[in-house]
């Protein structure tokens, strides 16, 4: 298992490209960081990303937690509850919940767990909400 500043490659190997596939549809995401002072690592993280169809339906989805684990969370229950769905507050809300649900923090001196829990939330329907304002603008 790797963690945060490790990656795959053996010492005699070197990464010389990455491939991105161009997109299908539409795409919007965001990444919502909350910390105590600028430059500090993430007391709560939320990176979102998704890809819309032709019908407004989210074909693809990915939301990533940081901050609330031991390690960087693939909130994939919560990207799921989105997959095949409109963008709508019914969806944005089961999407914040499951990512929520998904947040393993600890209290600390930065916050309480129901706190960093909580603002997983909050951030994932930030970013989902805009991501629908955003959707919405470009079919108008």
């Amino acid at each position: 298992m790797h963690g945060p500043f490790e990656n795959a490659l053996a010492p005699d190997e070197i990464a010389v490209e990455a491939v991105i596939p161009p997109p299908a549809g539409q795409r919007a995401g965001g990444y919502l960081k909350l910390e105590r002072r600028v430059g500090d690592f993430a007391t709560v993280g939320v990176a979102v990303a998704i890809e819309t169809g032709p019908d407004g339906a989210i074909t693809k989805a990915g939301i990533a937690l940081t901050g609330v684990g031991g390690s960087t969370i693939a909130a994939i229950e919560a990207a799921q509850a989105l997959t095949g769905q409109p963008l709508t507050a019914e969806t944005i809300g089961q999407a914040a919940a499951r990512a929520a649900e998904a947040a393993k923090p600890r209290t600390d001196h930065r916050g309480s767990a129901d706190y960093k829990r909580h603002m997983v939330h909050v951030f994932v329907e930030r970013i989902l909400s805009q991501g629908a304002t955003d959707h919405q603008e470009r079919a108008a």
